[in-house]
């Protein structure tokens, strides 16, 4: 009766989530096999000696992102109530995952240091992006 008080008449959107629930268990599938994808990567990442915490920061760059976004747009209050309804867990929720996995794992181990110099890196990319076509073969219309 309070809810009727504040919103009206929810029959409506009782009817609609009924008629909707096989989309809502798709969404939840969804996020369970992106939480999977995220544990498969992690092992491989480990399996391949390579510090997994590139995930962890990964994610946190983004939730960032989502952050700074939030402030900007009205609407996002919205958005993050209405999660339920996404296809990925949430960023926090999946950085909050990988940072107990980490504990949970002993954190730092043997993993291999990677020396990049991402402008360098960059820069060769383009100088060397015309090679990428003929390491693959010949596109069509060539």
């Amino acid at each position: 009766m309070v809810i009727q008080t504040f919103f009206g008449d929810l029959s409506g959107l009782a009817g609609a989530i009924v008629n909707n629930s096989a989309f809502l268990i798709d969404r939840k599938f969804s996020r369970d096999f992106e939480r999977e994808a995220d544990e498969t990567g992690w092992n491989y990442l480990v399996q391949a000696k390579v510090n997994p915490r590139g995930m962890i920061e990964f994610f946190k760059k983004l939730s960032d992102e989502e952050i700074e976004r939030s402030g900007k747009d009205p609407l996002n209050g919205v958005a993050n109530s209405m999660a339920f309804l996404s296809t990925h867990p949430a960023t926090k929720e999946r950085v909050e995952h990988l940072e107990a996995k980490w504990k949970q794992d002993g954190g730092a181990r043997d993993f291999y240091v990677f020396k990049l110099n991402y402008p360098e890196f960059k820069d060769m990319l383009r100088t060397n992006l015309h090679a990428v076509p003929k390491a693959f073969g010949k596109r069509k219309g060539n």
